[in-house]
């Protein structure tokens, strides 16, 4: 009789998608539904972090492709909370292009509740937490109709670059281009540029009006994380087509 094929695993025939965020809340949804065939990597916040624990984790590994997720602060009031943007140019230093094929399967993928748009991710190096500096930064991009800002896909972006691992950057908005967070994150980041959630915590409590701003901060992460979970999934299988 034949032998009764053999099932997949990550360290036989299938080489693994990587899929790539700041903070343990971004890739969390993903964890729990255990699917085959990803790699997750938390990198921390930031450029610098990107660099040291993305090339630490990519050491040695094969991947077929390399997704960065995460949450990023809009740059165009078209964007609404828990909107997708897909970077089909990510600008930092320098300006970077993701893979045809990625970006071009991603084109397809629809997911539920969002709206999913082509346009530039921006990589700063601090939060960009009130709307002035949101405005600011969309006012040097006046040929981009559709942005959004964060602290790590420029990284992301060059290390693949430079490892020639085809990537995609695709951000969900928990911010809206006319809306402060309540908060200045910036002022409770760690020495390795993380944030101190103990300190946002403190800090709440010190500022009563804070508070509503950050549970309704909290519901637009979950919103988003659930919204790049269907569009990773959905990238997967379109992937192994």
């Amino acid at each position: 009789m034949p032998s009764r094929p053999q099932r997949l695993t990550l360290t036989q025939e299938i080489t693994p998608l990587a899929v790539v965020a700041a903070m343990r809340m971004e890739l969390a949804p993903l964890q729990r539904r255990s699917r085959g065939g990803l790699l997750l990597i938390e990198t921390g916040i930031g450029v610098e972090n990107v660099e040291r624990r993305l090339h630490a984790q990519l050491q040695g590994r094969a991947a077929e492709a390399l997704l960065g997720i995460g949450l990023a602060g809009a740059l165009s009031s078209a964007l609404q909370v828990g909107d997708l943007v897909i970077g089909q140019e990510v600008l930092g230093p320098s300006r970077l292009t993701p893979s045809p094929r990625l970006l071009s399967l991603a084109r397809d993928v629809e997911v539920g509740g969002a709206t999913v748009y082509a346009g530039t991710v921006v990589t700063v190096n601090e939060m960009a937490c009130s709307a002035k500096t949101k405005q600011l930064l969309a006012s040097a991009m006046v040929d981009q109709p559709i942005a959004c800002v964060d602290m790590e896909s420029w990284a992301i972006a060059r290390l693949c670059s430079h490892l020639q691992i085809p990537f995609l950057i695709v951000r969900s908005i928990s911010d809206r281009f006319d809306e402060d967070l309540p908060l200045d994150f910036n002022c409770y980041r760690r020495a390795d540029g993380n944030l101190d959630f103990p300190r946002v915590v403190g800090a709440a409590l010190i500022r009563p009006r804070s508070t509503a701003g950050l549970w309704r901060l909290r519901g637009h992460t979950k919103l988003c994380a659930g919204r790049l979970v269907q569009f990773v999934e959905r990238m997967l299988l379109a992937i192994r087509r």
